[in-house]
């Protein structure tokens, strides 16, 4: 609704629930709920709109430059043994067909250790603890 009364001109999205406030409504495509997040976007855009955008497109993330305030809140919260790389990572969200698979953060982790050598922090709920696995490393 907010991008409707904020007069977003070209509005893309489900018509499920919201189809009053799109200008571009499409029905779920089918196969959504065993899709990739950005994949599923990405040909939510093709059907309402015609446009061909690959995941990546879909999902690439800017990220700012760590200030020193948030370098300190990094060690408070994830303090590195060794003081060695951390990789933070919160595998799991409150949609299922957003998640990667675990064996994809499996593979994942295996390279970045083998290069980097890193501490891994695996974020999330109590609930969250209960979906993961663990390799050979204890890691994940």
């Amino acid at each position: 609704m907010i991008p409707f009364l904020a007069r977003i001109p070209i509005r893309v999205g489900i018509a499920h629930k919201r189809k009053l406030f799109m200008t571009h409504a499409v029905e779920r495509p089918l196969d959504s709920e065993k899709m990739y997040f950005g994949r599923y976007m990405a040909k939510v855009m093709r059907l309402a709109m015609g446009l061909h955008l690959d995941s990546e497109t879909v999902t690439h993330l800017h990220v700012a430059s760590a200030t020193v305030r948030d370098r300190m809140d990094v060690e408070e919260q994830m303090p590195a043994a060794g003081g060695g790389m951390r990789i933070a990572v919160a595998p799991f969200t409150s949609t299922p067909m957003k998640n990667w698979p675990l064996a994809y953060y499996q593979e994942f982790f295996d390279a970045l250790r083998e290069h980097y050598h890193p501490q891994f922090f695996i974020l999330g709920s109590v609930a969250d603890a209960k979906k993961t696995v663990r390799d050979r490393s204890g890691c994940f």
